[in-house]
């Protein structure tokens, strides 16, 4: 036996005559509930976070995916498969070519029927144009995809429909330029009335 024993064994009725404060104990659980407290709101927050990351992140992977299934759809590869600027939609599919050709000489006759200072000082050259710029950039977009995609007849049945909806534009630009001139004739008339 050591000496701390011996001395411990020796003066034990000493040690045991002070007696800790009743709110020690008090103190002692109310500084565990309080870090106990931070810990369960760290952890709940930790846990939404992780949540929301993993959410995100299998969004991202699931999106990604679909892009690459449809890129890649029918055992096509990448390097199988040639992009042109500008693929000859003749060799492709001469009843497309044929469409384009219709429809294009159809946009230019309707368009030739717009006054372009009438569209303007209507406000509407703005929009009108957006609008054609936009279908036209998504036909040149279609045109690359009918190089590259198994599906054609999804693309050209795409391809048509925009060229049909620019036809329909710029016929409700028609309309609308009839309908304001008539307004305008009528105008002066119930003035006189």
């Amino acid at each position: 036996m050591s000496k701390l024993e011996q001395f411990i064994r020796n003066n034990r009725q000493e040690f045991d005559t002070f007696e800790p404060d009743s709110d020690l104990w008090k103190g002692i659980e109310q500084k565990l509930n309080e870090k106990e407290k931070k810990s369960i709101r760290l952890l709940w927050f930790q846990t939404h976070m992780m949540r929301y990351a993993a959410a995100a992140i299998i969004v991202f992977i699931m999106g990604y995916g679909v892009f690459q299934l449809g890129r890649y759809s029918a055992g096509g590869t990448p390097e199988g498969r040639v992009a042109t600027a500008n693929p000859n939609v003749t060799q492709i599919s001469p009843e497309l070519a044929q469409a384009e050709a219709y429809y294009t000489s159809l946009i230019n006759e309707e368009k030739a029927l717009l006054d372009p200072k009438e569209v303007e000082a209507l406000g509407l050259k703005d929009d009108f144009n957006e609008d054609l710029v936009v279908l036209d950039s998504t036909y040149k977009n279609l045109k690359k995809e009918l190089v590259t995609e198994p599906n054609k007849d999804r693309i050209i049945a795409a391809m048509v429909k925009n060229l049909q909806l620019r036809v329909e534009i710029i016929r409700q630009q028609i309309e609308t330029l009839q309908r304001v001139n008539k307004n305008q004739r009528k105008e002066p008339k119930s003035l006189s009335i």
